[in-house]
């Protein structure tokens, strides 16, 4: 399993070796609005990581959008609770 940060559309994705796609979190919306993976809003995602146990998701993100056109834009690091599997 690969996963896949779609900065631009605010979402991560998971995607298997054969190419099918699972949206994991985002609703596609920009923003910082936590509650459910699909309901939540990601700003700028770019970076992630998994707990140990594979419990949560870290994902790195833009904190604030006043920094727009800025070489170092302030981030932020959120938790994301998986639902189990």
């Amino acid at each position: 399993m690969l996963y896949v940060v779609a900065r631009g559309a605010h979402q991560i994705y998971a995607v298997t070796l054969t190419g099918d796609a699972t949206l994991l979190v985002g609703s596609g919306e920009q923003g910082g609005r936590d509650g459910d993976a699909l309901e939540s809003t990601l700003n700028y995602p770019n970076d992630l990581g998994f707990s140990p146990d594979g419990r949560y998701l870290y994902v790195n993100e833009i904190a604030d959008n006043s920094s727009d056109g800025m070489l170092l834009a302030p981030t932020r690091i959120r938790r994301i609770e998986m639902p189990l599997r």
